[in-house]
């Protein structure tokens, strides 16, 4: 399952809609990383920067977190939750 969500013309403005998504829904992002992608899991907890993870850590995310380009300051932001997470996620 995806949800992206739109530049509305200021710097971050996707990259903020998709933090307060997430925290209405108890999901932490990574740490931001130009060029990468954030780790997204369910609850509160410390996620580091993608580069930092090992294949184990990646496999084990609840999601991932994309911006367009790479960059998440312009252009959309894309949440990608894994296929077995969306039974667990709360009903927008």
């Amino acid at each position: 399952m995806s949800i992206r969500f739109e530049d509305t013309g200021s710097d971050f403005s996707a990259l903020r809609q998709a933090e307060a998504w997430c925290r209405e829904r108890d999901y932490t992002m990574g740490c931001l990383q130009r060029g990468a992608p954030m780790g997204l899991k369910r609850g509160d907890c410390f996620i580091s920067k993608w580069r930092n993870m090992d294949a184990a850590t990646r496999r084990i995310m609840d999601g991932e977190v994309h911006g367009e380009g790479g960059s998440f300051r312009e252009g959309w932001v894309e949440i990608r939750l894994r296929a077995d997470e969306r039974a667990n996620r709360a009903a927008p």
